[in-house]
């Protein structure tokens, strides 16, 4: 599986706003280049995360459980990177500063 963060967001994106022309109108993109990204990232996942009808989209099984866990990883984003800049100012010996964090 070769997925980046960036497309875990837009997934949790398309997931939430529920419909691919909402995605594409957000993105200002066309639907087809929205319904195609969506397309490479289950192919690469060998899952399908979203149903898809002409009411809009839904998670399948396994896009819900992709989604709950693509969610903590992006929510805890932020946190490590708290982390790795607080270590970066310990190893450059800025203790003052990083003793404030």
């Amino acid at each position: 599986m070769n997925l980046d963060l960036d497309e875990a967001a837009l997934f949790l994106r398309d997931a939430e706003l529920g419909s691919l022309s909402a995605a594409a109108r957000e993105r200002n993109a066309p639907v087809s280049q929205v319904s195609r990204a969506l397309a490479r990232r289950e192919a690469r996942l060998g899952v399908r995360l979203l149903h898809r009808t002409t009411h809009g989209l839904s998670l399948t099984d396994e896009g819900d459980t992709f989604a709950a866990h693509a969610r903590r990883l992006l929510d805890t984003l932020p946190k490590v990177r708290a982390c790795i800049d607080h270590w970066a100012r310990w190893m450059r010996g800025d203790a003052s500063e990083a003793a404030q964090s």
